[in-house]
Parts: structure tokens; C-alpha cells; sequence
């Protein structure tokens, strides 16, 4: 009997009702109860004792069957197991390691890109938004230089994204026809697209170098901030000079060289860089681990009971809409009425001056108003250890994000960001207009959410990705302090 596996010394018998989840709790309660009395449980014990009661009795109400048919229709929405990640040679491997590491590619020394997906807090950095170059410290610690206007992305399974887009609003994505679209248009060379191995994450590298509050730095600061004094061609300009940069130091020449056998240092461009950049995420952030993962690969064990009826419900109640395929993003954009907090996306000046907000999202990329408010959609793996959510970081537990969706225009009307969010610089006013994001609300986002779709979100995190300080390198070829 299931009562002699679970419980071999508490009084309380099996009966039929334990069918009833219901009833089975209430004998877990009398149990635990009884146990804490009698000084055979500790208060603090109690809880996990409870944890794992529930969790025998969801395993033994699975089946086979069961397990079939869910994957059955996790497959009918395109959510099949995400393919490992191609293989990366070591040299160019480590080559993107250092430079991700490296403070060189910012203007005045003091960021690295790993500084805002910092390996030990699973790549993302745990803030609403990022505080960019000429801050001190790591994640919430982080303090000092400007706000980024949008919250910064994990960077698991970026070999899955290869064919699709980055960025939050696309900014470099990969169009039907097998080109790619970027704000950088032409500054973008067919010699450096001929570098790119990994589809549009050889790209990603490109973009936060040049940007002022990420990691350029402010015009009149450094040589290479001060190349925007020419707007038209910066970009090629700033990419030439990091080059430069790096070709100053032998040691990086060296790996560059080894990194891309037969070819000289001085005949590479900057997408060398990004490139490798592109081959040390793909090659040391893939996730592939979690239960979810694991379930779809054929474990039937993987799954907890609540967390297969949260995957079924996360599949007919509307999540999927959005959340299909194997990184459970469908990678197109959506307004789900997010409500618009932080600095300005539209005006640079006004960045730091929370002035009406606005982020016009995919509209900035695509140039149609009918884009507006308009994000891509958020892959979910590892969505436990990635908090705050939201383009602009506007839910700090996930608890008050997922519930927003099930009824999107109340939750914005009623947005409370004291409640919402934990960082008080943000809780000054004023804040983009509600209705006006709500004239582009996508009608997909309403679900109904049911607390079980809690328990499947648990199931797509990778315990392995808790761990990632081993990808960070003892020291870099610059000499400069990988750490703050």
C-alpha cells in the first residue's frame, strides 16, 4: 500500500479517498501534525517532510500513458527536446572566453560583457536593469553609471536562436529568406558576415561595444567614444579601433591566429571577435538539463504529478500562444501589456531623466506603428534563477509575472511598481501611458493561469546552470581585473 511506502509509522491509513488529492493532503497534514507533537519532526523539518509526501504521492498517480500523451501534445505545439549544442573548436572557444571577460572592448576599461550576464548569477544579473559602464560591483550590488533601458537577457541555448533573432526587439534577426536584418545595415561588411559561424549570435558582440551607457562610454571620455563625433560611419570606425586595441597586446594576436588557422591578425575585422565571442556562449552556456528537458527526452520519472498536469495546462490555457517550440518562444513580438518603466529607449538625451517613457519595442526596428509596445518573446528555460521579468525588468518574483497574463489590462490599470518592483531608484514617475499600450494589446496574451503552471515553471530549471563560475577564466590577456 502506498501508505506503508509514504508513511510507515503515522496513523493514517489508506482508504479510496486517497484518490482525492484533497483527502491525501489532509492525512499528510494530520500526519505532520502529529509528528511535530510528538517531537519526532522538527518545525523547521516539516516542510520538506510535506514536500516530499506530496511529491511520492503525485509519482504514484503518473503513468505511462499519462506521460505519452503529454508529449504527444507538447509535440503538436513544436516543443520537442532542445538539440545539443554543434561542437566549437577549444582555440576559438577560449579566444571568445577572454574576450567576454575582458574590460579592453569598453571604452574607459571598467565593463566587460560578462559584467551585465555575470556566470554566477546564470548570466543574466539579477537587477531590473543594468547599470552600465563606469559602475562598480556585480548584480544588485552593482551601483553607480547609467541605466540600460531594457532588462538584461540569460544567454542559454544561444545555438537554438541562431536562425531567429537577439535582442529584445530583433535588432539583428535572420529573415525568411536567409539574410540578415540589422540597425547597422551596411556598416555590416560581407567580410564579416563571411566570418559569422553562429547565424545572428555571431552578430551579437557587435552592438553593446558602441553603445555609450553599456560599454563605450559618454563622448569626451575615451579615443573611442570620441569617434561618434563622425555619426555616419561610427560604427566601423569604433570596430576598428577595438581591433586595434586588441592587436596592441601579443598574446590575443596569438589566439586570434589560432582561433582561425591560415589567417593573419591584420587581415581580420571585428566580427573575428564577436564571432568567437558567439562560439564561447554557444559552447560553455548550453542547458539541457532541466526535468522538462529530460521528460521530453523520455524520462517518465523526470516529471512530478503537479508538474505534468502545470505542462498540460500550460499548453491548453493559452501560455503556449506565445511560449511553443523547442526554447518554448515562438521568437515573433508581442504587446502583453507590460507597463513602461525606466529611462527613455527613444531619446538618448533623456535617457537618465524618466521622462514620459517610452520604449516603442519592435516598432524602432521594423518602422510600422502597428509594432509598437511590441517585444520578442522570451525563451523560458531556466526562468527560476533569470528574475526580474520583463523587457524593463517590471516583475521581480515570477509569481506576479505569470499573473499578469491572466488578466493583462487590469493587471497594467493597477500596476503597482513599489509592490512590483525592489529597486526604489525606479518607483519615480512619470510612466508611459497605459492606454496607449493597450490600443496595441496582443489578444493572445490573456491565459488562464492555475497554479499548477507554477509547478511546470519549476521544471524547466537546469540545477547544472546554478553553477557556471568554472567558464570564468583566472585572468585576461589585457591584465586588466575581471572582477569589480
Amino acid at each position: 500500500k502506498s501508505s506503508d511506502v509514504l508513511f510507515p509509522e503515522i496513523p493514517c491509513s489508506y482508504t479510496a479517498d486517497w484518490d482525492s488529492r484533497g483527502a491525501y493532503e489532509a492525512c499528510v497534514e494530520q500526519a505532520i501534525n502529529g509528528l511535530v507533537s510528538a517531537h519526532v519532526l522538527s518545525d523547521g523539518s516539516a516542510s520538506k517532510f510535506e514536500h516530499s509526501a506530496l511529491r511520492a504521492y503525485d509519482d504514484l498517480h503518473s503513468d505511462d500513458a499519462e506521460a505519452t500523451e503529454l508529449r504527444e501534445l507538447a509535440a503538436s505545439h513544436g516543443v520537442t527536446p532542445i538539440p545539443p549544442a554543434p561542437h566549437v573548436r577549444k582555440e576559438l572557444v577560449e579566444l571568445g572566453r577572454a574576450l567576454m571577460f575582458d574590460k579592453v572592448l569598453s571604452g574607459n576599461l571598467n565593463i566587460s560583457c560578462m559584467t551585465c550576464h555575470p556566470a554566477q548569477l546564470g548570466t543574466d544579473d539579477d537587477r531590473h536593469l543594468s547599470r552600465g559602464e563606469g559602475g562598480f560591483g556585480v548584480g544588485k550590488d552593482r551601483f553607480g553609471g547609467p541605466l540600460h533601458v531594457r532588462n538584461a537577457q540569460p544567454l542559454f541555448n544561444l545555438h537554438e536562436m541562431s536562425n531567429h533573432s537577439v535582442f529584445w526587439s530583433s535588432r539583428i534577426r535572420l529573415l525568411p529568406d536567409g539574410t540578415f536584418d540589422s540597425e547597422a545595415e551596411e556598416d555590416i561588411t560581407p567580410e564579416m558576415y563571411d566570418t559569422f559561424e553562429f547565424g545572428v549570435v555571431s552578430a551579437l558582440g557587435l552592438f553593446p561595444v558602441a553603445s555609450p551607457t553599456e560599454m563605450l562610454g559618454e563622448f569626451g571620455t575615451n579615443p573611442v567614444a570620441n569617434l561618434g563625433i563622425n555619426p555616419d560611419n561610427v560604427l566601423p570606425q569604433i570596430w576598428a579601433a577595438l581591433m586595434a586595441r586588441l592587436g596592441a597586446i601579443p598574446e590575443y594576436r596569438a589566439m586570434f591566429e589560432a582561433a582561425y588557422p591560415g589567417q593573419s591578425f591584420d587581415d581580420m575585422n571585428f566580427g573575428h571577435a564577436t564571432n568567437a565571442m558567439a562560439g564561447f556562449m554557444i559552447s560553455e552556456f548550453e542547458s539541457r538539463e532541466s526535468p522538462w528537458q529530460q521528460f521530453l527526452r523520455g524520462d517518465d520519472t523526470a516529471l512530478s504529478y503537479r508538474q505534468m498536469r502545470g505542462a498540460k495546462a500550460f499548453f491548453n490555457n493559452g501560455c503556449v500562444n506565445c511560449h511553443s517550440g523547442p526554447m518554448l518562444s515562438d521568437f515573433d513580438h508581442h504587446d502583453t501589456g507590460l507597463p513602461q518603466i525606466g529611462p527613455s529607449k527613444d531619446d538618448p538625451a533623456d535617457q537618465q531623466d524618466f521622462g514620459p517613457r517610452e520604449d516603442r519595442g519592435f516598432e524602432l526596428v521594423s518602422g510600422d506603428p502597428a509594432d509598437r509596445y511590441k517585444f520578442r518573446t522570451a525563451p523560458l528555460n531556466n526562468i527560476g534563477l533569470t528574475a526580474p521579468y520583463g523587457h524593463a525588468g517590471q516583475f521581480a518574483r515570477i509569481e506576479d509575472f505569470v499573473n499578469h497574463y491572466d488578466d493583462p489590462v487590469n493587471a497594467l490599470l493597477n500596476y503597482n511598481i513599489v509592490e512590483a518592483v525592489d529597486d526604489p531608484l525606479l518607483w519615480a514617475g512619470p510612466f508611459g501611458d497605459p492606454n496607449d499600450i493597450l490600443g496595441h494589446l496582443d489578444p493572445l496574451t490573456q491565459v488562464d493561469v492555475v497554479p499548477e503552471i507554477f509547478d511546470f515553471l519549476k521544471a524547466l530549471d537546469d540545477p547544472d546552470a546554478r553553477t557556471l563560475e568554472h567558464t570564468i577564466p583566472p585572468r585576461v590577456p589585457s591584465g586588466l581585473p575581471i572582477h569589480d
